[in-house]
């Protein structure tokens, strides 16, 4: 995967895994390489909904040939659901 996704636009990683951008090559297709401006958890003021329509645009603009999830930081966003 590492070798096809090499290049402008085609990985797109969701989650604090940002490092595989560096590890395999691949620039994102958008300027949010980590998932924390666009959550909502972390925001401290609304323009994280205007960050999140950039992103999908972004996308949308330059659909990368693979989406990549890291699931740990799934633990952490559960935990701040149930006590805030």
């Amino acid at each position: 995967m590492a070798r096809s996704a090499a290049g402008r636009g085609n990985l797109y990683v969701w989650g604090y895994a940002s490092q595989v951008y560096v590890i395999s090559g691949a620039w994102p297709p958008s300027r949010y390489v980590h998932h924390v401006p666009l959550s909502q958890h972390f925001a401290v003021d609304p323009a994280f909904r205007e960050r999140r329509a950039r992103l999908l645009a972004d996308l949308n603009a330059n659909p990368p040939k693979f989406i990549g999830v890291d699931p740990s930081g799934r633990g952490f966003q559960d935990r701040l659901e149930r006590e805030f």
